[in-house]
């Protein structure tokens, strides 16, 4: 379904093959609604490796049309190996527009299967889901040029918190004002260089307990 065309409510309905999905995502529902995603198709007679990442996302709405549903992906191969991400995701919704539906994903493997890395096909959210929190501070282990509090993402559109020493002994801490839902974290590296932290587990303090868990 082309952007520009609103789906009735019976019309919007899930659609596309699961063994071997080869079908485009749909748009969102009006003139700036989110494109679909894209269709992928990788066969290897060998091995497909994916340390990357491989999209077929739908893009996110521009103003209350909807976001664009995710395309799909079809891997066929005897080993399927590697560390990265897999998605046809929905593009996130804005306004009163919502969150496009969740694209296809069939990985077939006649031999084994070792990948470690995430594989997702969910819908997108609308704006009205998503909030950003408001950190009250923020502190860290020891920072390299800018200070802890660039670990806030809002604080500047491009530059972002680093750690001063490279090993595993650093931290960021985000301090709220009031208890809150936490759904996500996003992460950003340098704006001119490679640098960026792949790795890194999430812990919260029980004020009631007093520890981290």
């Amino acid at each position: 379904m082309n952007s520009g065309t609103f789906l009735k409510s019976n019309e919007a309905v899930t659609y596309g093959g699961i063994e071997k999905p080869s079908a485009f995502g749909s748009g969102g529902g009006c003139s700036t609604g989110g494109k679909g995603g894209g269709v992928i198709t990788l066969k290897a007679i060998d091995d497909v490796r994916i340390d990357g990442l491989v999209s077929a996302n739908g893009n996110p709405d521009g103003s209350n049309c909807g976001g664009g549903s995710g395309g799909s992906i079809y891997v066929d191969t005897d080993y399927f190996k590697g560390s990265g991400m897999v998605t046809a995701r929905g593009g996130t919704g804005n306004g009163t527009g919502g969150g496009g539906g969740g694209g296809r994903i069939s990985i077939v493997h006649r031999v084994s299967a070792t990948f470690s890395g995430d594989i997702f096909a969910d819908g997108g959210e609308s704006s009205t889901d998503v909030n950003q929190l408001t950190l009250q501070s923020t502190t860290a282990s020891s920072a390299r040029y800018t200070a802890a509090s660039y670990g806030d993402m809002t604080k500047h559109s491009t530059d972002s918190w680093r750690a001063y020493y490279f090993d595993t002994d650093q931290w960021l801490q985000a301090t709220l004002s009031s208890p809150k839902w936490i759904t996500r974290v996003a992460t950003r590296g340098h704006q001119s260089y490679n640098m960026w932290v792949k790795t890194y587990k999430i812990q919260y303090y029980n004020d009631t307990s007093t520890a981290w868990v």
